[in-house]
């Protein structure tokens, strides 16, 4: 069946959903249709057509667009994904099929809606009595005949009750997962996936601590994971943590170095128990005494020019947001958490610049922005979005790093790459391309954004510029 074609609908930022606007292509079949109507009218400066929100107006349009194109109005009901209360729509935080007691268990998902003018959330889930008969007995939730569903306000402390009064009945899930502000409820949310109901949690004022120093979301669950794996070891589960020695901390990572643990995961782990026994007042003694494994010395992974040029052929052939973000991650050597929270502003395409906003390690850089994209990128973005990224997710606010993950898998190997690509490995390349061009290796630093000169010779050992020069002796032998 050939597909119609189609234009979707989105309100005007600042109308107060007054009007609603909607995008043609050059070849689109609506465009000979839209000139001459006063209901109707084109702003040249954003490149769309707006017209007020009325069934008049609607019907209008639709009729305009018979028989052959159809009115998508599905993101004037998308909701906004910023929540209140401290959370806000992320990567999954847990498994969703492991329950408390170590059996699977019902999923009540939480999704915020628009209703009413105001940010809400309805629950959906597989028809269960006791499910049912528990959501109908709190009183901040009501059923809304319109979604057949339960609707509640966006309330950190509403979370809680329902993930209190569903154990061992359901676990409570967010569609898209979430970033959780409120520390207290983050301790709830994931221990919904603990298999034993003893385990014990990191303790709230540790993570209310790391957030007020400002540590970075991925960190602070990181700790948190590491700390949790620690102190409920079985060699001093039933212990006093401030009974736990030097030589206990130390024994415990040969051990688990022992059984193939990572030296990356083994120094996250110091690095959280440094922190949280200074917390708890053993500072002096931990900072001085607990040991590191040797670092192992990978060299990073990259892709040759013709992987990449593969990669990007595939992606735009399907999706321009597909390829305009991996030219983005291998164009400007970006991180993926940098690419997902670039803004708008953060373009500068008259200097070919992208300023980077508090990457890693809380620092601001410039990096490059490739100019055979400018004018494609430049037309993607005249979309405007309520959080204003270059990139927006489904239903809007930041996109999903999982997302990018799952895609350039598929676009690999689409390619035909024998190789797992993940985003990582553009910025590898891109480091490693720009020093077999020639680039200074300061400046290669600077637009990675590097503290240690040490960090970015790494890509000296990869690249094939000099390597490629030398005769191997096998070549010799007829020589």
């Amino acid at each position: 069946m050939e597909k119609k074609a189609t234009i979707y609908l989105n309100f005007c930022e600042e109308s107060n959903k007054e009007r609603v606007y909607f995008w043609l292509k050059a070849v689109h079949p609506l465009r000979s249709k839209v000139t001459g109507h006063a209901w109707l009218e084109f702003k040249a400066d954003r490149g769309r057509w707006e017209m007020d929100y009325s069934d008049h107006s609607l019907q209008l349009l639709r009729q305009l667009c018979l028989p052959d194109i159809l009115v998508n109005t599905y993101y004037l009901n998308r909701e906004p994904v910023t929540y209140s209360s401290g959370c806000k729509v992320l990567k999954p935080l847990s498994n969703n099929t492991v329950g408390g007691d170590g059996t699977d268990l019902p999923t009540l998902w939480a999704m915020p809606i628009v209703h009413e003018g105001h940010t809400m959330i309805r629950y959906s889930f597989s028809y269960s009595k006791p499910i049912y008969r528990l959501l109908k007995a709190q009183a901040f939730l009501k059923w809304n005949e319109s979604y057949r569903c339960f609707v509640g306000n966006n309330d950190s402390g509403d979370f809680k009750v329902l993930i209190r009064e569903l154990k061992g009945i359901a676990l409570l899930n967010f569609r898209k997962g979430i970033e959780i502000r409120d520390m207290e409820l983050l301790q709830h949310y994931q221990a919904q996936w603990d298999k034993g109901s003893h385990r014990k949690s990191c303790q709230v004022d540790f993570l209310e601590m790391m957030q007020a120093r400002n540590y970075s979301d991925r960190t602070v669950v990181t700790y948190k994971k590491m700390i949790e794996r620690f102190i409920n070891d079985r060699r001093w589960v039933d212990r006093n943590m401030g009974e736990v020695t030097v030589s206990d901390i130390n024994q415990y990572h040969e051990d688990w170095a022992s059984r193939g643990g990572s030296s990356a995961s083994i120094h996250q782990s110091v690095n959280a128990l440094r922190l949280y026994f200074t917390h708890l007042g053993k500072g002096k003694l931990v900072l001085n005494a607990i040991s590191r494994p040797k670092k192992e010395k990978k060299l990073p992974k990259v892709l040759s020019k013709e992987e990449v040029k593969a990669l990007l052929k595939k992606a735009g052939m399907e999706n321009e947001k597909h390829y305009l973000i991996l030219m983005l991650l291998y164009g400007g050597g970006l991180r993926i958490g940098e690419l997902i929270r670039l803004k708008k502003e953060d373009l500068e395409p008259d200097r070919k610049m992208i300023r980077v906003k508090q990457g890693k390690g809380k620092k601001d850089r410039y990096t490059l922005l490739p100019s055979n994209i400018l004018e494609r990128l430049q037309r993607y973005i005249r979309r405007p979005d309520e959080g204003g990224y270059v990139f927006e997710g489904q239903f809007g606010g930041m996109y999903s790093s999982g997302s990018i993950q799952q895609f350039i898998r598929k676009y690999a190997g689409a390619a035909g790459i024998g190789k797992r690509v993940t985003p990582h490995m553009l910025r590898h390349s891109f480091a490693t391309h720009l020093l077999e061009a020639g680039t200074d290796l300061r400046y290669i630093q600077q637009l990675l954004g590097h503290n240690s000169s040490k960090t970015t010779e790494i890509y000296t050992h990869v690249s094939s510029k000099q390597l490629g020069q030398i005769v191997s002796p096998g070549d010799m032998l007829d020589s």
